[in-house]
């Protein structure tokens, strides 16, 4: 997904899911935080455009086992 961040800089979003091993989490110098929510905890957050529907979908994806394509 393209997105415009507010400094106006255009930016690629690449969303992947994958299921966590172990570890510390290293965040690159250009982020500042990260949380690890459930679906339900994520509609507390300010999330850039699309990325709710794609929670959404694995969500979905989770409880029925059936895939369903993005629709925004």
């Amino acid at each position: 997904m393209a997105f415009v961040r507010s400094d106006g800089i255009p930016s690629i979003i690449v969303s992947l899911y994958a299921d966590y091993d172990s570890g510390e989490i290293n965040l690159q110098n250009s982020m500042s935080d990260f949380a690890w929510v459930s679906f339900e905890e994520s509609k507390n957050y300010d999330l850039i455009e699309g990325i709710y529907e794609e929670l959404k979908m694995l969500d979905s994806y989770f409880k029925s086992g059936i895939y369903n394509e993005w629709h925004k």
